[in-house]
């Protein structure tokens, strides 16, 4: 991970008030430098109350807050009286926020609501192409110490003694012993209460909580949740109810089914956004897979559907999945609405004439079609094709999931088709996105990279100026979920023990095949005996030549390593949602370089159920 700097224009001034909503580095710079000191020192006041840890991170944050607020509303002349209602309740909102712990007021609460507030206002002034890019800079600053730990490869651990070579001297030297690991291991879990620990391990919180400054999460301005994205649809003039969608739990996973609703009601919503008041706008849905979201869409929202996949046994069961759906579907609704209604569903039973229906409805709705989609595709011929009644030139470009470059694809084609009004894109499997500036030293699905023509990261004209690279394990690192991983208390599995070891043997007695050995998803085993003799046949080295014994030894001679690697794990992971940022940050740089003003982050899905849970959202105005 790295970049190749080259000479960068100075922004332009009026971009100076988004560039500090960004990044709290600019706001050293001349002429609104004094409103950020006068918040952050009102910030730290309450720090001082609120306690050590938590109270001085929520103080510098409101300080934050007030500090730009204060800038705007006294320094900005271009200001609606709509945005300055927003910032005078976002500034009333921090100065009323108690400046001690009270037993009868939730001081967390009251800080989400503020997040919330700066949020809106931030939707509301609309953030500029120069912020983007200087919050990636910030992100680019902040990661560049952390290359080696970030890039690093989990079976060198013992190798490259990566505890000693990699994590900071000063978490280090407070995580000495099994029972340092063992609680700091649990404030990562769970930072609140114990005040003690939290000071005696300083360090290593301090590390953890400086990475969540540059996640989405912790860029409040950078994402907008689904009520911000309905008040800007309608202020666009594109008509949003609150009407729920139906639960239907069938044919789904928990996660699935989550994931299909919100976005089955997000792109219905957006295929109103059209010239004419009367159409609706058809839709491509790509990556379609199984067609999980091509279906309901067909189906509960009555849309001309489209959907493509660069797989022909995915088109396959695509098709195969919606035949059963079509028909169970009239006594699926059905069922789905008594239980909303209060009422006990009936037995489920034959409905032969409705079901005809339904199966006409998705039939005449939703078509599948194998093709690797492309910049170049022509959407509106293929569309045509295979809808020739409807004489559709308008789409909507949806996909839920998209795997590695195609995300990035679907981007291109927004902009460059004139066909395109609309896109929503959810993203996934960053480790399979080519890079410009990177060639990676293996690549999994080896068919899919021979069909890429173009590399998916990074699309921003600033980025491709830094010539900036991730590498393949950050990528693979960006795709991991650090908010399940803490709410599932999930330590990894005992297998990356046993790897780390078994590379130390080959280090040892094969040292011609060091670095070079893929062993795969290993099926679960026992203990370590087990685990090594399960690799037989699938390297070309014969470990069957090494002893029950001698293996037991090399387990025993590491064991002090077990429970360490499980905290590196953890501390690396940290970074994952960074990476993420920098990723889905790029994408909407690309958009707004574009000149695509109106493109913005949503975060869709719960994150716990649903770790790829942002959205891409652009209209074409």
């Amino acid at each position: 991970m790295s970049t190749e700097h080259t000479n960068q224009s100075e922004p332009d001034i009026n971009d100076v008030f988004d560039d500090i909503v960004f990044i709290e580095e600019k706001l050293t710079e001349q002429g609104y430098s004094q409103g950020f000191e006068d918040g952050q020192s009102r910030g730290n006041s309450e720090s001082f109350h609120l306690g050590y840890h938590r109270g001085s991170e929520l103080g510098a944050e409101l300080g934050y807050y007030y500090g730009i607020t204060t800038f705007y509303l006294t320094n900005k002349t271009d200001k609606s009286s709509k945005v300055t209602g927003i910032l005078e309740s976002l500034k009333l909102s921090i100065e009323e926020f108690p400046q001690t712990n009270d037993e009868n007021c939730d001081i967390f609460e009251l800080a989400n609501g503020i997040r919330a507030q700066f949020r809106k206002a931030c939707t509301t002034i609309m953030i500029s192409t120069s912020a983007i890019q200087t919050s990636l800079d910030g992100i680019i600053k902040y990661l560049n110490p952390f290359t080696s730990l970030i890039s690093c490869h989990m079976v060198n651990y013992i190798t490259e003694d990566h505890w000693k070579a990699l994590i900071p001297p000063d978490i280090r030297n407070e995580i000495r012993t099994e029972e340092n690991i063992e609680e700091a291991i649990n404030i990562f879990w769970d930072k609140t209460g114990n005040e003690d620990k939290l000071l005696k391990y300083k360090n290593f919180v301090q590390f953890i909580e400086e990475g969540k400054k540059y996640t989405i999460d912790g860029l409040a301005h950078a994402c907008i949740d689904t009520v911000q994205l309905r008040d800007t649809l309608n202020k666009l003039g594109c008509s949003v109810n609150d009407v729920d969608y139906l639960k239907i739990k069938e044919f789904m996973s928990e996660k699935k089914n989550h994931e299909v609703e919100k976005t089955a009601k997000l792109v219905s919503t957006l295929c109103k956004f059209c010239k004419n008041d009367n159409e609706r706008l058809s839709v491509i849905e790509a990556g379609d897979g199984k067609g999980y979201l091509s279906s309901r869409l067909a189906l509960e929202y009555k849309l001309r559907v489209l959907g493509i996949d660069a797989s022909l046994s995915n088109t396959e069961n695509a098709l195969k999945r919606s035949a059963k759906l079509e028909k169970a579907w009239t006594g699926l609704t059905k069922r789905a609405e008594d239980i909303e209604n209060g009422i006990i569903p009936t037995r489920r039973g034959r409905r032969k004439n409705n079901a005809d229906k339904s199966v006409d409805k998705l039939k005449a709705n939703y078509k599948t079609t194998t093709l690797y989609i492309t910049p170049q595709t022509d959407f509106g011929n293929i569309f045509n094709e295979y809808f020739p009644q409807e004489n559709s030139s308008r789409f909507c470009l949806s996909g839920l999931h998209t795997c590695g470059n195609l995300a990035s694809s679907c981007l291109k084609i927004f902009v460059e088709n004139c066909d395109i009004d609309v896109l929503c894109n959810i993203g996934c499997c960053y480790h399979l996105l080519g890079e410009e500036f990177c060639v990676d030293e293996f690549f999994d699905n080896r068919k899919l990279r021979e069909m890429t023509t173009e590399a998916g990261f990074p699309m921003s004209n600033h980025l491709k100026s830094l010539k900036f690279k991730l590498g393949r394990n950050a990528r693979m690192l960006a795709s991991q979920s650090t908010h399940r991983t803490i709410h599932q208390r999930e330590l990894p599995q005992i297998s990356l023990f046993y790897r780390a070891v078994l590379e130390t043997i080959i280090t040892e007695k094969f040292p011609h095949y060091t670095n070079s050995v893929q062993v795969g998803r290993s099926k679960k085993t026992e203990n370590f005996i087990d685990y090594v003799r399960s690799l037989a046949g699938k390297t070309q080295i014969d470990f069957d030549s090494i002893s029950d014994e001698e293996l037991i030894r090399y387990e025993q001679s590491f064991q002090t390593n077990r429970l360490q690697i499980n905290l590196f794990y953890l501390i690396r992971m940290t970074f994952a949602s960074v990476l993420e940022t920098l990723i889905l940050l790029d994408r909407l740089l690309y958009l707004r370089e574009a000149n695509v003003p109106h493109s913005f982050l949503v975060k869709l899905f719960d994150p716990i159920l649903s770790p790829r849970c942002f959205a891409v959202v652009a209209l074409k105005t």
